[in-house]
């Protein structure tokens, strides 16, 4: 039976990478709550002005993934013919 312990080294970049993403997170959001400014507002306040933030990265995100659009059939049938050509 193999251990499923992993070491700190055996970290890939991608997992490292999202676990850098995370704890700056983390801590942008723990800094949040000690600013001074943010000891006026309401909890609504707070909540709204977070779903905004989360609304707009999602926004940007979904930009850049709807830039890319589906081939017609002109397109499909012309790729056809070069692979065609190719061999």
């Amino acid at each position: 039976m193999s251990s499923r312990f992993v070491s700190s080294g055996a970290i890939d970049a991608t997992t490292g990478a999202s676990l850098d993403v995370e704890r700056r997170t983390r801590a942008a959001a723990l800094a949040a709550t000690k600013d001074p400014a943010n000891q006026n507002q309401t909890l609504y306040d707070i909540l709204q002005a977070n779903k905004a933030a989360k609304q707009a990265a999602f926004e940007e995100a979904s930009k850049i993934k709807n830039q890319f659009r589906a081939l017609d059939e002109d397109e499909i049938e012309f790729l056809d013919e070069v692979r065609a050509r190719q061999r």
